[in-house]
């Protein structure tokens, strides 16, 4: 995705995430809106993934 699209796209999440509304329809859910740059997303995301992959992999778990 081109960086300009990314840095739009995620103006427009942040505005969003401002609005008294849009909290109390992600916490209804359960959800804590944060705002964040998209790398620390980015970030975010890869730890995630090398957080879970010790759980998974030592298990055999798989999608099929």
């Amino acid at each position: 995705t081109p960086p300009d699209i990314i840095e739009k796209v995620s103006s427009e999440i942040a505005t969003l995430l401002k609005s008294p509304d849009v909290q109390k329809k992600l916490e209804a859910l359960g959800a804590t809106p944060v705002g964040s740059t998209p790398e620390e997303f980015g970030n975010y995301v890869n730890d995630e993934l090398k957080r879970w992959e010790k759980l998974i992999k030592p298990m055999n778990i798989s999608l099929d």
